[in-house]
C-alpha cells in the first residue's frame, strides 16, 4: 500500500503566506473600525450636549412669564453672561408651581439652578444643587431682542420678544446661536439658529 503523500515545504509557505495576509487585513479593518468609533465619539458627544441645552431652552425659557404672586420680581433678568427667569417645570419633574431657574457659566460648565419662587419670597435657599446643562463651556453670551434691536442686558418688566444664546466649548468651537422666541413675548413661538451678532471677547 502506497503512503499518503504530504504537503511540500513550497506549499506550506504559501499557506502561511496567504494566512499571514488574511490576519492583515483582519487587524487593518479592525483598527479602521476603532479609529472612525473614536473620531465620532466624540461628535456624537457634542450633537447629545446641543440637544439637551437646545431642548432647555425651548421649553422652558420659552415659556418664562410673570407670577401673580410676585409681580414685583421681573419675570426675565439677564446680562451677557447670565440669565434669570421664572417657567414652569414639566408635571413629571415633580416640583410644582413657578420656578426661578438661573443659567450661568461656573467653571467651565454651563449649569442651571432651580429654585421655587416660594423658596426664594421666604429666603429659605434654593435646597438644591445646582443642574448641569453642558459641560466644556468656554464662554456663553445672552442677548436679548426688542424693540428692532438686540441688547446686551435686560431689566424690564416686559419679556423680550426674543433671546439669543451663543455659546463656544473647549477647543474653540463656536455654536450657532441659539434664538429663543418667547410664547409669551413679542415674538413667535419656538426656537431656531439664526445669525444674531456674537462677540466672546
Amino acid at each position: 500500500m502506497k503512503a499518503d503523500k504530504g504537503f511540500t515545504l513550497l506549499e506550506v509557505l504559501i499557506a502561511i503566506t496567504l494566512f499571514g495576509l488574511m490576519l492583515g487585513l483582519v487587524f487593518s479593518t479592525l483598527h479602521m473600525a476603532a479609529r472612525a468609533w473614536e473620531a465620532g465619539e466624540p461628535r456624537a458627544s457634542a450633537l447629545s450636549g446641543r440637544m439637551v441645552v437646545e431642548r432647555f431652552f425651548r421649553n422652558q425659557l420659552a415659556s418664562a412669564q410673570s407670577w401673580s404672586g410676585d409681580r414685583d420680581r421681573m419675570p426675565i433678568e439677564g446680562n451677557s453672561d447670565s440669565i434669570s427667569f421664572t417657567a414652569f417645570l414639566p408635571f413629571q419633574a415633580g416640583l410644582r408651581g413657578p420656578q426661578r431657574m438661573t443659567v450661568a457659566l461656573k467653571d467651565d460648565v454651563l449649569e442651571v439652578q432651580v429654585t421655587p419662587v416660594w423658596r426664594e419670597m421666604s429666603s429659605a435657599g434654593s435646597g438644591t444643587p445646582p443642574l448641569v446643562l453642558l459641560d466644556h463651556v468656554q464662554a456663553v453670551q445672552f442677548r436679548y431682542y426688542s424693540d428692532e434691536s438686540w441688547h446686551d442686558s435686560w431689566e424690564k418688566k416686559d419679556l423680550p420678544g426674543l433671546v439669543s444664546i451663543s455659546l463656544e466649548t473647549q477647543g474653540g468651537v463656536v455654536w450657532p446661536p441659539l434664538t429663543i422666541a418667547l410664547r409669551h413675548g413679542k415674538g413667535q413661538s419656538g426656537a431656531s439658529f439664526g445669525s444674531v451678532p456674537v462677540d466672546f471677547r
